[in-house]
């Protein structure tokens, strides 16, 4: 057996927010066995995306150098390939690596899933006794996908398990993506086929569904999901569900690795776990606390202290490292004893919200396993032979305080979200405004370290080009040792300096692909820390398009040095052409005049190039320095017709700041062609005679984001074109390259100032404010800051 073996595990998104989930619960269980944790995170297999290719140049840097074995969330990284394919492509690539498969069963690889079919069936048994359902349609999920055809074939068994009819025309394709639910709902109706309820393959499309029939009918309707994501509770009505026990997956796929690595001839079997259905109000329910059903089985309960102890270290061998004790349950059925003697029910209470405290910081953040301690609990109170008034009573407060205590933790977890969000977007803006290297190692440095990361590298390729990525990398940013960075080159497949194993500090890491659309840059190995899962895409996404940007700047300078290197050359030689034939000037007038225009030529493009340095390329606007440059010469004319006494409006001066929402979703959906083209379009809007006025200044701040000054103008009048805007883009549709239509949003924040009462900085910081204002008002809208 390997001492502290190092596993790799294959995601496609942390995004989604099953795969978060997983991430965290194989941190956990992967930890606890003494196993090291790195989450490669790449893209669907055979995706017809370039983008995703360009993540799954990871799959090709897992070596049996860094590691000793390879999980794989087949269930997402195989949308796109047959189940068989993938087994016979993972032996070829990583015939030397013990291999686990998680969601999709491959032959000759074992494997952890779910009962999709029984829960499923079990969904569909639900809706069809309590509610009457008896045309249910379904939204089906990828056809390549295993999970999709288990969950569809659980649905039509169900149907004729009830003697109800399949109507193929109540049956719509869908992807697994938010936007086909709604597409489905538009299709069924277009059909003109009726239904009663309607089921979807995942939560995403339910959701969507669910919104879109409430929409186009005006009324509620049955709805189910599958998965119980986060989705799943933030709509409303919350859905009625299927919750996979990513913490059960996660402690089988572990074993199942510990099994390979202790004995590589075995043959592990596969595990093939049961989900819970979850009853919210979507099916048209009145959910109650979910304890799982317990029938009638007192006689078979333990008895005595000991063997319940026991029972339940045996049920839940995971709550043993939370507490970093192994009494754990003594203690906790210890204080449920003295709170059932009337001795102290707050004590009971308090080392209850401890241990699910406790277990949350470790990983545990399901909430299904606290339902089974809960009635595990419930059923030792009953063989203690409590009073049944009193059991019911501290049960239920126990309950109470299950719900709240994952409800705060919850909110915990979403404020550390939007502050790891503004550190970020503070992170983007620093670093958009410099692109020195140096600069961008120290600020890049800085701004994770102030993100809670300790370790980590970005590494760029040292021969990367645009078809393939390079075989070497060096290291720009070493978060520990500052020092190191920029040191020498290594192999690609070490990922970091040394490899992996010269590292056994690192106990978790997520690594990343880092590219633009048309160009490999390189990689970035983060310490898997406190963020959430979504944050380390984020910050690979900041991170490539200011690395590209660096990459462009560095080509324009060389451009620039070679430009000028090449007039000085040309100023020598004419130099001494002209030492040489001043006795034959008059005779080769014709030849003196033709240098004298080709200067003229060098010194026209040498001035086209400064001002094409002042202008965005992609949207034709001022860049930021630009644009700042002239917001200044336009305060400080304010300025002086203020200090000459003009009128109020000559004083004025309107800023307002710009964001097209979900952009990263628009690129990760459509491509970044397509986003490309929406900010072109953006672009075309903000020039003078549009929208703005002819005297208003539009430039790109950066990203998605952009800002508009507005001399002369108060909040009234810079509010009118800001929900222009708005309204243009609100109706206006846009294509990506399949030629599927989606709409385009954007968030605008405007501030207005007198000139001799604010400064600049504090302006632009209004209008930060107010555009996360109509940020958090719902997008697609204009807010303005008001000093009250």
């Amino acid at each position: 057996m390997i001492p502290r073996p190092t596993i790799a595990v294959l995601f496609d998104s942390l995004f989604d927010d099953y795969e978060a989930r997983l991430l965290a619960a194989l941190r956990a269980a992967l930890l606890r066995r003494g196993a090291r944790l790195a989450a490669v995170v790449g893209g669907s297999l055979n995706a017809p995306s370039p983008v995703v290719r360009r993540r799954n140049v990871l799959y090709d840097l897992i070596t049996a150098d860094n590691f000793d074995g390879l999980i794989v969330v087949s269930g997402c990284v195989g949308n796109y390939i047959r189940p068989e394919d993938l087994a016979e492509r993972l032996r070829a690539s990583y015939g030397g690596l013990p291999l686990v498969s998680i969601g999709t069963p491959l032959p000759g690889v074992p494997s952890v899933s779910i009962d999709n079919r029984g829960a499923m069936h079990a969904l569909m048994a639900h809706m069809i006794e309590r509610h009457g359902v008896r045309r249910p349609a379904f939204v089906s999920g990828p056809p390549g996908s295993h999970d999709a055809r288990e969950r569809l074939a659980g649905f039509c068994e169900a149907l004729a398990r009830y003697g109800l009819a399949h109507d193929p025309r109540r049956l719509v394709q869908g992807d697994f993506l938010a936007e086909s639910g709604a597409a489905a709902v538009a299709e069924l109706l277009a059909r003109n086929v009726p239904f009663d309820a309607l089921i979807a393959a995942n939560d995403p499309m339910a959701a969507s569904a669910l919104h879109a029939l409430k929409e186009r009918t005006g009324r509620d309707w049955p709805v189910t999901g599958f998965d119980d994501v986060r989705e799943a509770l933030s709509v409303t009505p919350t859905l009625t569900t299927v919750h996979q026990p990513t913490d059960a997956i996660a402690e089988a796929a572990a074993e199942l690795m510990l099994e390979r690595l202790a004995d590589p001839a075995g043959r592990p079997g596969d595990r093939v776990l049961p989900a819970r259905l979850v009853i919210r109000h979507s099916c048209g329910c009145q959910p109650t606390l979910p304890l799982p059903p317990r029938p009638r089985r007192s006689a078979a309960l333990p008895r005595g202290r000991r063997p319940w102890v026991r029972h339940l270290e045996r049920r839940h061998p995971a709550l043993a490292g939370p507490l970093g004790r192994a009494d754990w349950a003594e203690g906790l059925l210890d204080a449920l004893e003295r709170a059932l003697r009337r001795a102290d029910a707050g004590a009971f209470v308090g080392r209850w919200r401890a241990l699910i405290q406790a277990g949350h910081d470790a990983g545990l953040v399901e909430a299904p396993p606290w339902y089974e301690l809960l009635a595990d609990l419930a059923d030792a109170a009953e063989a203690g032979g409590a009073p049944a008034a009193r059991r019911r009573w501290l049960i239920d407060a126990a309950g109470r305080t299950l719900l709240d205590t994952l409800a705060t933790l919850d909110i915990a977890r979403r404020e550390r979200a939007e502050r790891a969000t503004l550190a970020m977007h503070r992170l983007n803006h620093d670093i958009v405004a410099s692109f020195d290297l140096d600069a961008l190692r120290d600020i890049v440095g800085r701004e994770f370290r102030r993100l809670g990361l300790r370790r980590g590298w970005v590494s760029l390729y040292a021969d990367a080009g645009i078809e393939r990525p390079g075989r070497h990398l060096h290291a720009v940013v070493d978060l520990e040792h500052p020092e190191r960075a920029g040191g020498a080159v290594f192999p690609a497949e070490r990922l970091v300096p040394g490899g992996l194993r010269a590292h056994p500090e690192l106990e978790s890491a997520v690594i990343l692909s880092l590219f633009s659309a048309d160009e490999y840059l390189g990689l970035a190995v983060l310490e898997l820390g406190d963020l959430e899962a979504y944050s380390y895409e984020m910050l690979g996404a900041h991170l490539s398009a200011v690395l590209k940007g660096h990459r462009l700047l560095e080509r324009l300078r060389s451009r620039a040095r070679h430009l000028e290197a090449e007039v000085a050359l040309r100023t020598r030689e004419l130099s001494e052409a002209n030492r040489r034939l001043e006795h034959r000037i008059a005779r080769h007038r014709a030849t003196l005049q033709k240098l004298r225009n080709r200067n003229r030529v060098i010194r026209r493009l040498n001035r086209e190039l400064v001002e094409k340095s002042k202008v965005d390329v992609l949207t034709g606007l001022l860049n930021r320095k630009a644009f700042f440059e002239l917001v200044q010469v336009e305060i400080d004319r304010a300025r002086r017709a203020a200090r000459s006494g003009a009128d109020d409006a000559q004083t004025r001066f309107a800023l307002m700041m710009i964001d097209i929402d979900h952009f990263k979703a628009i690129n990760d959906r459509h491509g970044h062609l397509t986003g490309d083209r929406v900010l072109r379009r953006l672009g075309e809007l903000l020039k003078p005679g549009a929208v703005l006025r002819r005297i208003d200044l539009a430039g790109r701040y950066g990203g998605e984001e952009f800002v508009v000054a507005m001399p002369q103008a108060d909040l009234d009048s810079a509010r009118r074109p800001a929900e222009r805007l708005v309204e243009l883009l609100r109706q206006e549709r846009f294509h990506d390259e399949h030629g599927r239509p989606f709409g385009v949003t954007v968030s605008i924040g405007i501030a207005a100032w007198r000139v001799d009462e604010l400064d600049l900085e504090t302006l632009l910081q209004r209008a930060d404010e107010a555009l996360y204002a109509a940020k958090r008002a719902g997008r697609d809208r204009v807010a303005v800051h008001r000093d009250d």
